[in-house]
């Protein structure tokens, strides 16, 4: 009888111990899981903010960009070209500095080059800023070749725009425009007067971020 007795306290122990273990093991994988959750649920909340953030500053952020680009002739005689650039934003373009230049070529034309931008200042948002520069002196003859409808001849205006939002994030605008179309001015027994040239992005000299 005794060793019977001895035999149901051993079962007894090793159920014990045998259960001790699961529950331990079990307890093991629910602060495993536990765990995991509380990371997965941190790291979700993490790229939640920075989405949101991220999303704040795409629509809060300044976004310049050129509105028309044109040569026109001042009352002098002499041509101008004038890019119009504007701050769709929401916020201002701080350090806004620009560089704009103005030229007679033939298309293969590949130097371009940017000098040293203006003196930097704060563009508003929804504020067109007209930068000019007088074009060189032009003869009679580009005049025409730049008008003709298969010239291979045109007016180039190119330059560059560098600013930063207002979360000091740096941005640039290179730029490259050539003549497309013919301004012509219109008067009473008179003809014709070239008053100008409507431009176009060039195919290439056009970058932004």
């Amino acid at each position: 009888e005794q060793p019977n007795r001895k035999e149901n306290r051993d079962e007894r122990q090793s159920t014990a111990e045998w259960l001790a273990a699961l529950s331990t093991l079990a307890l093991a994988v629910i602060t495993a899981f536990l765990a995991y959750f509380t990371y997965w649920l941190w790291r979700s909340t993490g790229n939640l903010v920075k989405g949101a953030e991220d999303t704040a500053k795409k629509e809060l952020r300044a976004y310049v960009g050129i509105q028309e680009v044109t040569v026109r002739r001042l009352p002098e005689g002499i041509f101008q070209a004038v890019v119009t650039v504007v701050n769709g934003g929401r916020t201002p373009a701080n350090v806004f500095r620009r560089f704009l230049n103005v030229g007679v070529f033939d298309a293969i034309h590949t130097r371009f080059k940017v000098e040293e931008l203006s003196p930097p200042l704060s563009m508003p948002p929804n504020t067109p800023m007209p930068i000019r520069r007088v074009l060189p002196s032009i003869t009679n003859e580009d005049i025409e070749r730049v008008s003709a409808p298969d010239t291979n001849r045109h007016v180039f205006v190119w330059g560059r725009i560098e600013y930063e939002d207002v979360y000091r994030e740096p941005h640039y605008i290179d730029f490259r425009f050539l003549s497309r179309e013919v301004i012509r001015g219109y008067s009473e027994n008179a003809p014709p007067v070239i008053m100008g040239w409507a431009l176009h992005p060039a195919e290439d000299g056009n970058e932004a971020t």
